[in-house]
């Protein structure tokens, strides 16, 4: 499995604030430490810890994560660690007044698909205040549990959670997902630019909380939040069409290709998110081009009805980890590229079959197989199948971690 320790930084200027700390970490710390620091550089960035490390039962948590959590004392307002600190921490919570934060983190503000999860706790415990990167960062999901955990009222104030209704980018943060916006203005890749990931989001969060649009949504079976949206089938969407009384959107979710096949000729504009939980094993000769691998990679997804937009990472062996044709198109479209040593790969080789030949030169049977199945954890989608010079494997991640933003 594919699995990230997010991290957490709690600031403190006061006594109480230190034990609202020490209150917080019991609470969010899974690492089994309770080091404080007091702006050691040393300690800073430690954000990657082994999974096998912690329990694997994450479920008191409301947040998917699991989190490391550093305690940073501030009695003399020295805000210079201030940067390392946004830099390298996913969350960072402030017990002191918003002021305060404001003015410890404004220089560093830059980007809402990149900023950390700010979130304010008062001295007194009595609100939980999200106060930047609400959605992607996360930061009023963390609001919430903090309050939970400490007593307070959690403070939330973007437009759509104050309407009770989702976002778009709380979909994209849930999923993984690679959004494509049927549009001319929009050029269909992998990689789209912070600037036009910024403008759908806009698009389509103004359209839920639009008396005057309406935002359809079809959802092939996530465990998403869709409060504001109106769930059809794919069937429905030709009636739809003929309703001329609201600006239509349409938002269709999927790693499928077949799903995402719909007329969307009658809405103002169609939203395709592609949750990116598709996992590609594969073994190959050494130097495979880049041109073999993307057709093989092509045709293996047709033949399961699966996106190329929904692959969110590649696996194989470690002596495979300098593959030039397998880093090149992580690359070009966006994801990661995830190696085992021979022994990891061994536990599942008698899973799959493979080849004595593969055997007696990396150790293991099935490099594609057994390197799909260990990062899979909801299950794997087809078998080991033989293409020119590859062999590739499917399955299927709901952990992946982004790599692009």
């Amino acid at each position: 499995m594919v699995f990230k320790i997010e991290t957490i930084a709690i600031i403190t200027f006061t006594d109480n604030g230190e034990k609202i700390a020490d209150k917080l970490k019991s609470e969010f710390d899974y690492t089994g430490k309770n080091d404080k620091v007091k702006f050691d550089k040393t300690k800073l960035g430690k954000d990657k810890l082994d999974k096998n490390e912690f329990d694997k039962d994450k479920s008191y948590l409301s947040l998917n994560a699991t989190f490391k959590v550093d305690i940073f004392n501030d009695r003399k307002n020295n805000s210079k660690m201030m940067g390392d600190i946004f830099s390298k921490y996913d969350y960072i919570i402030f017990v002191s007044a918003v002021g305060i934060a404001v003015r410890f983190i404004s220089p560093h503000v830059s980007d809402k698909l990149k900023d950390p999860g700010v979130v304010v706790v008062d001295d007194g415990e009595n609100f939980a205040i999200s106060l930047l990167s609400g959605h992607l960062g996360g930061a009023n999901a963390l609001s919430k549990k903090v309050a939970s955990v400490i007593g307070a009222i959690p403070v939330v104030t973007t437009a759509t959670d104050v309407n009770k209704k989702t976002s778009i980018d709380l979909i994209m943060k849930r999923l993984n997902a690679r959004l494509i916006l049927e549009e001319e203005k929009l050029v269909n890749t992998y990689k789209l630019s912070s600037k036009d990931i910024r403008y759908i989001i806009k698009l389509i969060n103004s359209a839920l909380i639009s008396k005057k649009k309406r935002v359809y949504i079809i959802n092939d079976g996530y465990k998403i939040d869709t409060r504001g949206m109106i769930v059809i089938g794919k069937g429905e969407v030709e009636e739809i069409i003929q309703d001329k009384a609201y600006e239509n959107y349409l938002v269709v979710v999927s790693n499928k290709q077949s799903v995402h096949k719909v007329d969307s000729s009658g809405f103002k504009n169609t939203l395709h998110v592609y949750p990116r939980d598709v996992v590609v094993g594969i073994g190959c000769r050494r130097d495979t081009s880049i041109t073999d691998l993307k057709k093989a990679i092509s045709e293996i997804l047709v033949s399961n009805d699966l996106a190329f937009e929904s692959i969110g990472l590649f696996t194989s062996i470690d002596i495979k980890s300098d593959e030039k044709a397998i880093i090149e198109l992580s690359e070009e479209i966006g994801v990661g590229f995830r190696t085992y040593s021979k022994e990891e790969l061994q536990k599942f080789d008698g899973l799959f079959r493979g080849s004595d030949f593969v055997r007696e030169k990396v150790g293991v049977s099935s490099v594609s197989g057994a390197s799909c199945f260990a990062a899979s954890d909801k299950g794997m989608i087809c078998d080991p199948t033989k293409f020119k010079g590859i062999v590739l494997a499917l399955g299927i991640c709901d952990t992946i971690e982004r790599k692009d933003l």
